[in-house]
């Protein structure tokens, strides 16, 4: 088995999930710390129906698609790094489940942060640059074949180039740019990822279109309304 502690909005919770012997989920165990017999029994009836849907066979991807991303309280900031925000209890759940046991899920949903730079490397590339700024030197330097030799003795003579005539510019003509269809593939992937990314948004409050996913806020591809977020 495998245990996961969450903290959601100051909600603590332990995850306990049994695997078969290849790796996959085979039931679910959620215990709320501090939370009274109500959310307490919730959760514990949740984890159950979880369980029996993963011993019938139900694929975890489909749990996860239609679990994730459903919005109550309590909600808020967790200390998973991989899962900033939680939008419920529910939705860390089955983001987290994702994240463990769906390939390619914690690529695709996982912040992208950028590492610090550790001293040796920043060293190193601090070092490249002051010499490739000294190999490319001017003025005085050999390092291009470009600098003044003190042993070369010929003079140079500039070399006038005569100016070229109007009639021998060439003009350049403008060409027109005409979008391309999207071919069967391209529009299904894009409904796809869509209909993905509708999952739980509202309607805009300007003109009404379901709205899609910006971050953590949402924005309307049809007037180009925000609801929170640029």
């Amino acid at each position: 088995g495998k245990t996961h502690k969450f903290n959601v909005a100051g909600h603590e919770g332990y995850l306990t999930v049994g695997l078969y012997e290849d790796g996959t989920p085979g039931e679910l165990f959620i215990t709320m710390a501090k939370e009274g017999s109500t959310i307490g029994g919730l959760m514990d009836s949740l984890g159950t129906a979880i369980s029996v849907a993963l011993q019938y066979g139900v694929p975890v991807e489909s749990l996860v698609n239609k679990f994730t991303h459903q919005r109550f309280e309590p909600a808020g900031i967790t200390h998973n790094p991989e899962i900033p925000f939680a939008k419920s209890l529910v939705d860390y759940i089955f983001r987290w489940l994702g994240m463990e046991f769906i390939p390619g899920y914690r690529a695709a949903n996982a912040p992208a942060r950028n590492k610090p730079e550790s001293k040796p490397k920043q060293a190193e590339r601090v070092a490249t640059e002051a010499s490739d700024s000294g190999s490319n030197g001017n003025g005085n330097g050999n390092g291009n074949g470009h600098g003044n030799h003190p042993t070369s003795t010929a003079s140079v003579q500039p070399v006038i180039q005569p100016a070229p005539s109007v009639a021998t510019v060439p003009v350049a003509t403008a060409t027109a740019v005409t979008a391309q269809p999207l071919t069967d593939g391209q529009r299904s992937a894009l409904v796809s990822a869509m209909s993905q990314m509708q999952t739980d948004a509202p309607a805009c409050d300007a003109c009404g279109t379901i709205t899609v996913r910006n971050g953590t806020c949402y924005k309307c591809l049809n007037c180009g309304a925000s609801m929170g977020c640029s």
